[in-house]
């Protein structure tokens, strides 16, 4: 006997039972409106079943909200006809789009040679002092972001982005980037590259409160090295982008009423200029792979975009408009020397909101 529905699947039967006894004889009932908060709590429910020992376990990828077709869309890595079927009769055919879909890996660049060697501006103290970037573009103190970041670990070196600058737990300057970028240990160095590889930076310090897995995959570097002239005293709300250098945001933003249709942009060292898209999913909960050690690790919260990222990209912002969206952190790319976006990109984006409440980041709403 299949087990009683729960939470938002409860709901979405009721709703499912009184439109088919108010359609007229001889008429299909039409799909009923189903509010975003049942929809997100029936993508949860969903996630939840397939994921548990009697789902299917590894085999499940992804499942989130598309507001526009009012349904949840499930993501499975082999989905059957039989497969289809059963779980179309379990939650409801109208209410569910069944997607062949892999497990999207985290978005890191493990090199064996650094790709950041930090060194002092070729511009001088002045321009640097306001994290301004050079003119070439190839320069920003760590007041921005979209910079590159880099760790030293075991003789590798692993790449991401920065998402933005603001204040840690206990109120010191800081930069927020992917959970699964970095570990404990050596300090993180920052730059930005220009379109023939040349670098220049400086050094943020260690990384300090970090959550990859349930609501987050955030991490907070608190600033600890360079105080000087790096311009540490001047932390903006700036997004880099190439070629505005500067794009202004309002860090704190709610982000609920940010549905599928979406226009977004995002920002990662590797991709360099903007990744222009659309939000495809909200409410999205993932199995994210992690390339370098094999493991696989839930993530819930998420936004599902079908703008590219590439190694290297993770970390980066995601944003519409003013409004900071979150975190790149997982994509479909492929593989290869150099990687590629795939034909019909996703990105995963961790929830800037949710670096707030959970690591107690505090963005920078100021110049």
């Amino acid at each position: 006997m299949r087990r009683a529905l729960s939470g938002g699947l409860a709901m979405v039967a009721l709703a499912v039972a009184a439109a088919q006894v108010a359609a007229p004889a001889g008429h299909a009932a039409p799909a009923p409106e189903t509010s975003a908060a049942t929809l997100s709590a029936l993508s949860g429910d969903i996630f939840a079943e397939l994921n548990g020992p009697a789902g299917i376990g590894a085999g499940l990828s992804y499942a989130g909200v598309d507001s526009k077709a009012n349904r949840v869309e499930i993501g499975v890595v082999k989905p059957t006809v039989a497969l289809i079927a059963r779980l179309e009769r379990q939650y409801g055919k109208d209410r569910i789009r069944v997607v062949q879909a892999p497990i999207f890996q985290t978005t890191q660049l493990v090199t064996d040679t650094p790709v950041l060697t930090p060194a002092a501006s070729p511009d001088g103290a002045a321009t640097q002092a306001f994290g301004a970037c050079t003119s070439e573009g190839y320069y920003c103190a760590p007041t921005r972001g979209g910079i590159l970041l880099q760790q030293e670990r075991d003789g590798r070196w692993y790449s991401c982005t920065s998402t933005n600058v603001g204040s840690s737990r206990s109120g010191q300057r800081a930069t927020l980037t992917a959970g699964h970028c970095f570990t404990s240990g050596n300090d993180v160095a920052y730059g930005t590259l220009d379109f023939s590889g040349r670098a220049a930076g400086g050094w943020l310090g260690a990384p300090g409160d970090r959550l990859f897995g349930g609501t987050s995959d955030h991490l907070v570097i608190p600033w600890s090295r360079n105080t000087g002239w790096y311009g540490r005293d001047n932390p903006t709300n700036c997004l880099f982008t190439v070629p505005d250098n500067c794009i202004r945001m309002n860090f704190n933003a709610g982000t609920d009423d940010i549905g599928a249709g979406t226009g977004i942009s995002q920002r990662g060292v590797t991709s360099q200029g903007n990744r222009n898209g659309t939000v495809v999913l909200t409410s999205t909960t993932a199995n994210i792979g992690n390339p370098e050690t094999g493991t696989v690790t839930t993530v819930t919260d998420m936004v599902q975009t079908n703008a590219c990222s590439l190694p290297g990209d993770s970390g980066g912002p995601t944003w519409t408009g003013d409004r900071l969206v979150g975190t790149i952190s997982a994509g479909n790319f492929v593989a290869g020397d150099p990687p590629q976006c795939a034909a019909q990109p996703r990105t995963f984006v961790a929830k800037a909101t949710n670096a707030y409440y959970n690591l107690g980041f505090s963005g920078r709403l100021s110049p």
